[in-house]
């Protein structure tokens, strides 16, 4: 069983998108930037109308990032950023475009 991360901070995760840098993918983008201690955060579009459809969106990604468990390294503070089709697409093509943008990630 793998240990949570720590969540992010409302000023880290704003510092993130500001001064971070992104890899864009098709349905979702990752602000990144190096630091001491790797945490996650997973936002998800307004487009999305309910709450309980973010919700849901993060779930589904939050697993993903769970089963996959892929550590990096070197700490790094990651926000995802989901689109609105994120909820349309199959779990399997998110886990492809998340494992996309973890390798362009590791070759930076």
């Amino acid at each position: 069983m793998s240990k949570k991360k720590p969540a992010i901070s409302k000023k880290e995760f704003s510092d993130i998108i500001k001064n971070g840098r992104k890899i864009q993918g098709q349905n979702i983008s990752l602000f990144y930037k190096k630091a001491e201690v790797s945490k996650v955060g997973i936002a998800v579009s307004r487009a999305i109308k309910t709450a309980a459809q973010r919700n849901r969106a993060k779930r589904r990604f939050g697993e993903i990032i769970r089963k996959k468990n892929i550590d990096l390294n070197d700490g790094v503070l990651q926000v995802w950023m989901l689109g609105p089709n994120i909820l349309t697409l199959p779990f399997l093509d998110i886990e492809k475009e998340y494992l996309e943008i973890i390798n362009k990630l590791i070759k930076k």
